[in-house]
């Protein structure tokens, strides 16, 4: 298919029209398509196939990008049409069945990476020198989701704990290495640098502050609750002290079926009581050893005692007479 220098049904101006797969979408020119879409923006290009009913493949967009820049949709078409992927002759088919098909089984960033060797490049490049040249591709996903998913958790802003957090990043995927090197020896070291890492960006502290109120167990749901004066309403036409009244039930029950065995209840009866005398007879030595009885009494009440004994002996009178027999 060539394409020519048409009137645009847009503006109204001769240049070249992007030739349109859908029948209810006229084609546009390249001009007033930039004007409304960008072409460096991979959603716009999504936006673009998905109106003019054309096979979506990132790929192919993301090499003719680099070298056409604004011409790429134009250029895109182009392919299309001299790979046989489109002929322009069944508009109403769906195309995008097996796109779909394919990117369905696309389902995390790496895979995506993998899919996309244009964007991994650029990826690479760009991470490389945000984290070093050393790293895999693997290890470089690796570092990239765990200093994304770090901020994201505990909210970090500041450049010194951004810093230590992305050190500790680095000796995580160190510490991975020598595992999978066998290196145990260098372990030990690697694992401490990365703790001493983990205290200067004061994870344990922002994790504490992130937890706080949050609800994890059902005792933490109570205690909310209870905290917000939340009553549970009761459906089931019982007082709300059913639940005590059945258990008092079943310890008299116990108690009656333990008392009403065979000799039981003498004794349990006769325990009960040596119980009680035991705890009396406690209770009076406790007493009798807090206040000593020769300290209450006083010298002056014992030569009071005894003047009264002796006039009353002299009061009596004594019969000294005996018959004799």
């Amino acid at each position: 298919m060539n394409i020519t220098k048409q009137k645009c049904s847009h503006c109204g101006n001769l240049n070249y029209i992007v030739p349109s797969n859908n029948p209810l979408v006229e084609g546009i020119c390249i001009k007033c398509l930039n004007e409304k879409l960008d072409a460096s923006r991979v959603e716009h290009f999504e936006f673009f196939c998905r109106t003019y009913n054309l096979p979506f493949n990132p790929n192919t967009y993301m090499t003719l990008y680099k070298k056409y820049q604004n011409t790429v949709f134009l250029e895109y078409v182009n392919s299309l049409v001299n790979d046989g992927k489109i002929r322009f002759d069944e508009p109403t088919g769906d195309l995008w069945k097996e796109v779909e098909k394919e990117w369905a089984k696309v389902k995390t960033y790496s895979e995506m990476m993998l899919k996309i060797p244009t964007l991994r490049e650029s990826f690479e490049e760009r991470a490389k020198v945000k984290w070093g040249l050393e790293y895999t591709f693997g290890e470089l996903i690796q570092l990239e989701n765990l200093l994304i998913n770090t901020i994201k958790v505990y909210n970090i802003t500041d450049p010194m704990r951004l810093d230590a957090i992305k050190k500790a990043c680095k000796l995580s995927v160190k510490i991975d290495a020598l595992i999978e090197s066998g290196e145990a020896k260098s372990i030990k070291d690697y694992t401490a640098a990365y703790q001493s890492f983990l205290k200067a960006a004061q994870i344990e502290e922002l994790g504490q502050v992130a937890n706080e109120g949050t609800v994890k167990t059902v005792a933490d749901l109570y205690k909310y609750l209870e905290k917000n004066g939340f009553e549970f309403t009761f459906y089931d036409h019982e007082e709300r002290d059913i639940v005590d009244r059945t258990i008092n039930d079943i310890k008299k029950s116990i108690k009656l079926e333990i008392e009403n065995a065979t000799g039981l209840d003498l004794k349990i009866a006769e325990i009960k009581k040596s119980f009680r005398q035991k705890e009396e007879d406690d209770a009076s030595d406790e007493a009798i050893a807090e206040s000593p009885l020769n300290q209450l009494i006083s010298e002056d009440y014992y030569e009071e005692l005894e003047m009264e004994t002796d006039q009353r002996l002299a009061e009596e009178e004594l019969d000294l007479n005996y018959d004799d027999e």
